[in-house]
């Protein structure tokens, strides 16, 4: 999915709203099925983005160098 694609539209008794995603990444859990009511401040969905990954394969670099630093 792309940043701002839709991604739910919310039905209210006064209107009909939808809300796009604010990143760019890959759905990896729907929390919810069509049709379900939704509690405010739960997360609707879990999305995987590069931003993580890259975050993650950073600290793993940072880790390992310095481990290696250490060894020297």
């Amino acid at each position: 999915m792309e940043e701002f694609d839709d991604l739910v539209e919310v039905f209210t008794d006064k209107l009909v709203a939808k809300i796009p995603s604010t990143c760019t990444g890959v759905v990896k859990e729907i929390r919810y099925a069509v049709d379900d009511v939704a509690l405010v401040g739960h997360r609707l969905l879990i999305i995987e983005t590069n931003e993580e990954e890259e975050e993650s394969a950073s600290a793993a670099k940072s880790s390992s160098s310095s481990s290696s630093e250490e060894e020297e």
